[in-house]
């Protein structure tokens, strides 16, 4: 009787950089899956991507895989997170739709607004974000531009990867996708993804807005 069980380890691709990984690391950290099992501390699961799947992408999979399945799922880690509702999760993120990118990236259509994040602290930053997304919704806008900047490792003085408490250079690239991604921002967003070069690139990210905020 031969054995059945499968390993899928093979089929993982890799997709991700350095930088990325890293960001995915801070994003999954005390999250706990439907199905838990024993795991060496510091090792969880990689991020399963193809070679086009973008960071943004690959959080909003995440959150469903994590969300699906678990009434009134919350993080059992050691930090307490909010959560939109102890009954009924609120939807995860969608993917961004690939069309409208291109379509955003070659100037056929534009965002309906954008707000530029650049300089501010984390505080700050959280704070205008979610004013400004809600105000978004209140107009009926449908796609806006959130810019972080890249991060600048001249005018900080650091690696612009050196996670900072003190600013924001580097660290809202880093935090705002998880924002957008979280309990408090899904009544608001439908999805995101990293823009296209002309608007930024790397440094902003597209945010489809919902119709209609769930309450």
């Amino acid at each position: 009787m031969s054995g059945s069980n499968r390993q899928d380890g093979g089929r993982r691709k890799k997709g991700l950089s350095p930088e990325d990984r890293a960001l995915w690391q801070a994003f999954s950290h005390g999250i706990t899956p439907a199905r838990v099992k024993d795991r060496v501390p510091g090792h969880d699961s990689p991020v399963s991507t193809d070679s086009r799947e973008t960071l943004p992408e690959a959080i909003a999979r995440k959150s469903r895989e994590t969300v699906k399945g678990v009434p009134g799922a919350t993080a059992r880690s050691g930090q307490t997170r909010p959560v939109g509702s102890a009954t009924q999760p609120p939807a995860p993120p969608a993917i961004f739709d690939r069309k409208t990118a291109k379509k955003l990236g070659k100037g056929r259509v534009d965002v309906d607004a954008r707000i530029d994040l650049h300089g501010m602290r984390q505080v700050e930053a959280h704070s205008a974000l979610l004013g400004f997304l809600r105000g978004a919704a209140q107009r009926g806008h449908r796609c806006v531009l959130v810019i972080t900047g890249k991060g600048d490792p001249d005018r900080a003085g650091v690696p612009w990867d050196v996670v900072s408490h003190n600013t924001g250079r580097g660290v809202l690239r880093r935090n705002v996708p998880m924002w957008l991604a979280s309990a408090e921002f899904r009544d608001l967003v439908v999805s995101f993804a990293t823009a296209h070069i002309r608007h930024g690139g790397d440094g902003a990210f597209y945010v489809q807005i919902r119709r209609r905020p769930m309450r």
